[in-house]
Parts: structure tokens; sequence; C-alpha cells
């Protein structure tokens, strides 16, 4: 974990937030072991490292270590729930039974070329997700939801206008 971090951050100057299950336990002894790698992969100084442990492994760890390392109560972190990476494998657990025979070359590839598309999949939605947040009122709003689930194949999706000033969606 140490040389995948660092290998990771050698050229971050600002700041890092890392959020990992057993945090707790990796940063007892991380600028020690840190120590042990090249100086160009240490962290300078001048870097905040923080830490946090995600909300969904939160309630294992003991009360001190929900303190210390909650999400809620960290500087700059918003309302993240740090368990981003973790979402893409449910849709990875399919091909497992499909992966098991392959030899190390065609697994990599497939694993790879399931997470091009998960990663591509996110990357379209971020420019649907702009133009949702540049409608300038909830009516804009309502009728960009509407279209996108009627567009997506969604029978339960449809528009209903009021007249001209007034539209619902509803979902049924």
């Amino acid at each position: 974990m140490d040389y995948i971090f660092l290998s990771a951050v050698m050229s971050v100057c600002l700041g890092i937030l890392l959020t990992y299950d057993i945090t707790c336990q990796w940063t007892i002894n991380f600028k020690q072991q840190m120590q042990e790698f090249p100086q160009s992969m240490q962290l300078q100084d001048e870097v905040i490292l923080q830490t946090g442990v995600p909300k969904f492994h939160m309630p294992a760890h003991l009360e001190k270590c929900q303190v210390n390392n909650s999400l809620n109560i960290k500087p700059g972190v918003g309302r993240t729930d740090g368990e981003g990476i973790e979402c893409s494998w449910s849709e990875i657990n399919p091909i497992a039974p499909s992966t098991k025979e392959m030899g190390p070359g065609s697994y990599h590839d497939t694993l790879d070329d399931h997470f091009s598309h998960h990663n591509w999949c996110k990357y379209v939605m971020i420019g649907k997700f702009h133009d949702y947040w540049q409608a300038s009122n909830s009516q804009e709003r309502l009728r960009f939801i509407a279209m996108e689930m009627t567009a997506s194949g969604s029978s339960r999706a449809r528009l209903a206008a009021d007249g001209p000033q007034r539209v619902q969606c509803i979902i049924t």
C-alpha cells in the first residue's frame, strides 16, 4: 500500500485526502515507513495529508477511531462517502466466472476493457448532469429528467403539462 500510494502522489504539492478502510492502522507507522523509500517518492513537508475511513466501513471501528477518522468532520471534505472506488465492483462481479479460466494476459485485458467501459459511462453521465445543472429553474430540470428517462427507454416517466408555465415529471 505504501509504494502504491507514494507512487500515485509523487508530484502532489498541496494536500491529499486518502480514504482507506483501515486508515487508522495504516497511518500509525506511515511516516516511519515512508523514510525507507527514495527521497523522490517521499511526501514533501508542506503536503497536508488527511485520512479518513469511508462511511460504510466506519461502524466496524472503535468509537475513538470513528471520532478521529470521520469524513463528516474533516475540513474541506464536504459530503463524500469515500466509497467511490468500490461502487464499480458490483458491475465487475458478473464477469468473475468468465475470467476464472483465462490466462494472465486475457484476464488483464478483460478487466481493463470492463473498467474502461465503466469510466466511459461515468464521463458520458458527467455531460448529462452538466446540462441538468445548467437548467435555470426546477421546471427545466424536471423536463430534462423526463426527457432523459424517456430517451433511455423508461416507460415509467412522462411529462404532464398544465399550461406553458408548469411542467410535472410523473414517475409511476
